[in-house]
């Protein structure tokens, strides 16, 4: 059976192209687009090009030039309405920042490599050279710049959320080489500027970094309708490419793609015959948004100041979850949920965060029943640092309706070395880097065995001992006679065989040497899963 196509991920070698056209073979070149699953979307559409070049934009403008010829009568969503049926649940509540002043002029969002050849093919741009063009034209502060994620250094990781929609919203435009971050900010409601064409869609971007100018409309349901292909199911279905050989008509593919869309998220066409406030709140309860949410995505005043880097907080009452959209005021955060437990639950957990780790200076959470009388109040103060994935537990018995406030404020990892450095009398531009407890790890009582007595053990033993939550009931090092001659109260390590403890804590940076300290305490006899080193 002679083979009539076939698909490749990326562009594809030469040699491949080359046999594929002797023989005449299709290659559909794919990649995926900036709406996946696995980055929490509710769907993974993908780039599948037939007709030239992945990672350009030539196919895309042709098939959209016979897609405006055809002049058919096609429904379009709105910026919002798409975002409400694609992105993750945690990026609804941003919904209403599209219509907010947007913190910096424009966002750089580099690529993943320093070299990548389908680009060098076409152009020597890099992301250098978009931020001298955008220092030309715009103050450093003016500029944002997100590296991409493969980028990240320690810090970063921290610093920086996986998902970029935060990062393209605090812009008023966005540009790259050819990420996938100007198809996000097109969907934003962001000017896209791009000078090359690199990317599908790539074409409609301002080549102006200056322009005010957001994509047209229709063009973006024509990409995420008809030039994307929906799903793992059809994008790998024989017969749905056998079709697509006999190059119908682009507003046949854009409604064969908009059924499969719309039937995996649960709707039908009868959608289409709802007022635009009608169909946002239908498919943001098809999302699972309580009725507040909704209220507040539908109803949002431009007047409210945002933060950027926290925009959005979650609340999490048993299996169920609840995002608030966050407001800033008077340098704090205000974050207000609206719960309803059916049955009694004994605490809930809150991640004010969302995916970053941060410093949090001062919280203070206030819960108010129907009547609004304050049924539970507790203040935090001082600087407490919170791990991307940790979430603050809040002990208190809830069933039936509450309206839960927390109010807070927070240090980035920057902030907090300059916070440190004048917390000590230096200037801002020094930092002194200490060495922070990692509380998260142990429950309160904990009986620990410290190994280590340089700089991160001096400072994990002064901070134990301030806090009394856990106890160190041995403190070791190799080196126990030269710190005991310092006036440090640590012994030897073969003593740990004598104590009782629960955990050993080690309080050394280098990972090689913690490695070889592993090595030496399981020879004592100390299980592993007793040994904790962050």
């Amino acid at each position: 059976m002679p083979i009539k196509g076939m698909i490749c991920f990326g562009q594809g070698y030469m040699s491949l192209n080359t046999i594929a056209e002797r023989k005449g073979i299709k290659i559909i070149k794919e990649d995926i687009s900036p709406i996946r699953e696995r980055q929490g979307c509710t769907q993974t559409l993908f780039w599948a090009n037939m007709e030239g070049k992945l990672y350009h934009s030539d196919e895309c403008q042709r098939r959209y030039e016979r897609f405006l010829a055809e002049r058919s009568d096609i429904p379009i969503f709105s910026r919002e309405e798409l975002l409400a049926l694609f992105v993750q649940e945690e990026a609804l509540p941003m919904i209403p920042l599209m219509r907010a002043q947007p913190k910096y002029e424009i966002g750089i969002a580099q690529t993943g490599m320093s070299f990548i050849p389908h680009i060098f093919t076409e152009t020597r741009t890099i992301d250098e050279d978009l931020e001298w063009e955008c220092e030309r034209l715009y103050g450093r502060g003016d500029i944002a710049i997100r590296p991409h994620r493969y980028k990240f250094s320690a810090a970063e990781s921290l610093d920086n959320r996986a998902d970029i929609d935060s990062f393209v919203l605090s812009c008023k435009r966005v540009t790259s080489v050819s990420s996938n971050a100007l198809i996000t900010a097109m969907m934003w409601n962001r000017v896209a500027c791009c000078k090359e064409n690199l990317l599908s869609g790539s074409f409609m971007a301002e080549k102006d970094f200056q322009s005010e100018k957001v994509v047209d409309l229709k063009f973006l349901n024509y990409l995420i309708f008809a030039f994307q292909v929906p799903g793992f199911e059809l994008f790998f279905n024989q017969d749905y490419w056998e079709w697509r050989f006999t190059y119908p008509a682009e507003s046949e593919i854009y409604k064969k793609h908009l059924e499969i869309c719309l039937e995996k998220a649960g709707i039908t066409r009868e959608i289409f015959k709802l007022s635009h406030d009608e169909r946002m709140r239908y498919l943001l309860r098809l999302r699972g948004c309580d009725e507040y949410l909704i209220n507040d995505i539908c109803t949002y005043s431009e007047n409210q100041q945002v933060d950027y880097y926290m925009p959005v907080s979650l609340l999490l009452l048993g299996a169920r979850k609840y995002y608030c959209r966050n407001i800033s005021q008077d340098g704090f955060i205000h974050s207000t949920w609206h719960v309803d437990a059916a049955d009694e639950m004994p605490y809930f957990s809150i991640d004010l965060m969302g995916g970053v780790g941060a410093y949090i200076r001062s919280f203070k959470i206030c819960i108010y029943d129907t009547e609004g009388t304050v049924a539970y109040e507790k203040t935090i103060s001082g600087v407490e640092y919170m791990l991307p994935s940790e979430m603050l537990k809040v002990s208190f018995q809830i069933k039936g309706q509450y309206t839960i406030c927390a109010k807070w404020n927070y240090l980035n990892t920057m902030d907090f070395l300059k916070y440190s450095a004048q917390e000590r009398g230096c200037s801002s531009d020094i930092a002194i880097y200490r060495p922070k407890f990692p509380q998260a790890y142990f429950k309160k009582g904990t009986q620990i065995v410290l190994y280590g007595a340089g700089a991160v053990g001096k400072h994990y033993y002064k901070q134990l001992q301030q806090m009394g939550d856990c106890k160190i009931i041995l403190w070791v090092d190799q080196k126990y006679e030269q710190c005991v001659q310092n006036g440090l109260p640590v012994s030897a390590v073969e003593k740990i065989q004598s104590v009782e403890f629960d955990y050993v804590l080690v309080a050394v940076k280098d990972r090689g040497i913690v490695r070889e300290i592993i090595e030496t305490l399981s020879k004592l006899g100390i299980a592993r899963d007793t040994i904790v080193w962050t």
